[in-house]
């Protein structure tokens, strides 16, 4: 069936905490999440079933080191030989696959394509115990293409805010909160690209701040919600099917208090996260008719029910962004269901948008 996963990621002790499970299904917004539990069991499957959540549960860490001793991955330490590897794996999918709680297996967390044969053997091994779930792998674009036998689904995780080197472009002063979002849309469309557009795309927009993993980053603040749904919806725009926000775990781990843990949650990725689920339906749609003309710096995408045709269009950098959108089609009405700045005027759209800003319209 139709199905737009939205959700977080969660770390393998996120569910140990304190009313953890009970505030991420209170927002009601998420119908799924990610967790790097090693050992998924039906018992812990039947937790989030019960709050009607879906799970991308994980084998992303069950690989041995390599001969030259690389360590590829966090591989419990029991497992010695590629025979204990594959009872691992086989136990895990075995025990779980039947549960209506899995939505997905993840074998892939950013490894590099000189790991390629090692997923491809992986990917063979979950189609062999369990062909009715898809395999996602997230990684970086220039792996996209080594990987392609070796996933259902694909995606990667582009974390711009606050992270660019010093003397680069992206590191130019730009208003309050209007920093380098396009990175998420560029990435997004470069994985896109490299696997052929031939597969499903769930991307990971970043809910989380540098510092919690490097002290040293130039900057170290946490994407603001106007930040946080640019991103998110440029890389929607650029094909994602599906998103998986990074992450709840961190927010839990890190926050130092209930009150930025509030911010974060709360007050900026739930808030985003309600924006996309309202719209899910338009989401799910088949592909409208695309544009003939658009102006540069702006990411637009279509979706068609047959006798509407809904236009996403991101402007995706920090500055006013005005020009014409051309969609194949005899307009005579728009209504607007996300955002501002899109108006119909002579069969076109006539664009007079904020900085970052996105709008969703719909044309009859």
């Amino acid at each position: 069936k139709p199905f737009f996963p939205l959700g977080m990621y969660w770390s393998e002790n996120t569910l140990a905490k304190s009313n953890s499970l009970e505030r991420y299904a209170a927002a009601d917004v998420f119908n799924c999440l990610q967790t790097y539990e090693k050992a998924m069991t039906p018992e812990i499957l039947d937790l989030y079933w019960a709050k009607g959540l879906r799970v991308m549960a994980s084998v992303k860490d069950i690989y041995l080191p390599l001969p030259d001793g690389t360590k590829v991955a966090f591989c419990p330490p029991e497992l010695k030989t590629k025979a204990d590897e594959t009872a691992y794996v086989t136990e895990v999918v075995n025990r779980c696959k039947d549960h209506p709680a899995l939505l997905a297996w993840y074998t892939c967390d950013e490894m590099k394509s000189i790991y390629a044969p090692q997923l491809t053997e992986r990917y063979r091994l979950m189609k062999q115990l369990d062909p009715e779930h898809p395999v996602y792998v997230l990684a970086f674009a220039e792996a996209t293409r080594a990987f392609i036998n070796a996933y259902d689904v694909t995606g990667t995780d582009p974390y711009p805010v606050a992270d660019a080197p010093l003397g680069t472009e992206s590191r130019r002063e730009f208003l309050p909160g209007e920093g380098v979002v396009w990175h998420a849309g560029n990435k997004a469309e470069g994985i896109r690209s490299r696997m052929f557009a031939l597969k499903p795309l769930w991307q990971v927009p970043q809910a989380f701040k540098w510092q919690w993993d490097h002290k040293d980053r130039w900057e170290q603040r946490f994407p603001t919600r106007r930040e946080l749904a640019s991103m998110t919806w440029q890389q929607i725009a650029a094909g994602a099917n599906g998103i998986f926000f990074y992450s709840y775990g961190q927010m839990l781990n890190r926050c130092v208090s209930e009150s930025e843990l509030m911010e974060y949650f709360d007050e900026i990725t739930v808030p985003v996260a309600r924006e996309v689920k309202k719209l899910i339906p338009v989401l799910l749609l088949d592909p409208g008719p695309a544009v003939t003309a658009k102006p540069e710096r702006t990411r637009v995408r279509t979706w068609t029910d047959g006798t509407s045709t809904y236009v996403l269009v991101c402007n995706t950098h920090p500055e006013t962004r005005t020009g014409e959108v051309v969609v194949p089609g005899d307009w005579t009405s728009c209504d607007t269901a996300l955002g501002s700045g899109v108006t119909l005027k002579g069969g076109k759209l006539i664009l007079d948008m904020k900085p970052i800003d996105t709008a969703l319209v719909r044309l009859r």
